[in-house]
């Protein structure tokens, strides 16, 4: 817009210019139709555009490396026609973080609409957000511009994620027994039925947990230790954490891996959680899954939240949160199996902890 304001008043110069120098008559002409213009484009401007709308259509899904359809529709509702208006519409990832611009650029009469066909899409999944950014009315040739305010539409395709990964294996879950992991290894409970340990009488414990036959044999008063019951047998805890430098693609493989992680207990029909620490909102998310309907449920939710760069310790958000800490077996997936984490420290407290990398088929570190 600058370039073409200097470029329009350089040559209203060199007319006035020329006019004091040979005093044409053709020249004046040409000098009135510029200045008709100028006070013609101060009107189209700001009289313009004054009743705008906008609507952003788009198919709700869409595999990886296709582009699904969008429709732009603006309608203007004034008596004013709009000459031009330059739309910027962004389409953003949410999961990577990473976005791209498109321009529009249209005219419309009065009372008229306009519907504008566009695509859309990713070579990595997630949730594909597109929002309207910035918008500005201007005359034909761009001397003057007006920004349009309260620009709402928005809309999102979701990227279908690959859940089928070949490289998934988790071994441990053909041994894994419903009965068997009922009850949290060496956590303490209330739960009668299930006896995990015995230990010394201390003041303050209850009469009714005091082992009286062991008590008499070995002539110590010694008490039982019940189970802590496990609602969910398994957590599934999403490292959401990648540097800037690995990009979008390593973001897409390590989501891509967790979900076929979840699919493959989902197929076996164990019930199971899936957590992970959204970085925007500073929270730790937890969901129970108990089929593959209920992961697929839960596939928007898990693809809008975005990575981080930063030092967000899931596993540590996971323990500080107020989450019950009722499961007997976490799987940890990560991109970084070396790293020691405080919080994965901590969580071998809770239950027994399993490591898996897209890199390797497991590692469990206890």
């Amino acid at each position: 817009m600058k370039k073409e304001k200097i470029i329009f008043f350089i040559i209203l110069g060199l007319f006035i210019a020329a006019l004091i120098l040979t005093g044409k008559v053709w020249i004046s002409i040409l000098i009135a139709m510029m200045l008709f213009y100028l006070v013609l484009a101060l009107i189209l401007v700001f009289a313009g555009g004054r009743k705008l709308s906008f609507r952003l259509n788009a198919e709700d899904e869409k595999e990886k490396g296709e582009n699904a359809e969008v429709r732009f529709e603006a309608a203007n509702h004034s008596l004013m026609p709009v000459f031009r208006c330059d739309l910027s519409l962004e389409e953003k990832n949410l999961l990577t973080g990473f976005s791209v611009l498109d321009e529009i650029r249209f005219g419309l009469f009065s009372r008229r609409t306009k519907e504008i066909e566009l695509e859309a899409g990713d070579s990595v999944c997630g949730v594909l957000r597109i929002v309207l950014k910035e918008g500005r009315i201007m005359d034909p040739i761009g001397l003057f511009s007006r920004r349009l305010k309260d620009l709402a539409p928005e809309a999102e395709i979701l990227v279908l994620p690959d859940m089928e990964k070949e490289n998934v294996k988790i071994e441990e879950l053909e041994h894994y027994d419903m009965e068997s992991f009922r009850y949290a290894d060496g956590k303490v409970g209330t739960d009668s039925s299930e006896t995990v340990g015995i230990r010394e009488y201390v003041e303050g414990d209850s009469v009714r947990a005091i082992h009286w036959k062991l008590s008499a044999k070995t002539g110590e008063t010694v008490v039982k230790e019940y189970g802590f019951p496990v609602d969910t047998r398994i957590l599934l805890i999403a490292d959401k954490r990648v540097a800037k430098e690995d990009g979008a693609k390593k973001m897409g493989e390590l989501t891509e891996f967790v979900l076929s992680a979840a699919r493959s207990l989902a197929e076996r029909e164990v019930s199971f959680s899936l957590g992970w620490y959204n970085a925007d909102k500073k929270q730790f998310f937890l969901s129970d899954i108990d089929n593959r309907d209920g992961l697929y449920l839960l596939l928007p939710e898990f693809l809008r939240a975005p990575f981080s760069t930063e030092d967000a310790d899931p596993a540590l958000h996971f323990l500080e949160s107020d989450e019950e800490k009722r499961y007997s077996s976490y799987i940890y997936l990560t991109d970084e199996p070396g790293k020691e984490d405080r919080g994965l420290e901590q969580l071998r407290d809770y239950g027994y902890v399993t490591i898996l990398t897209p890199k390797k088929e497991s590692e469990n570190p206890d």
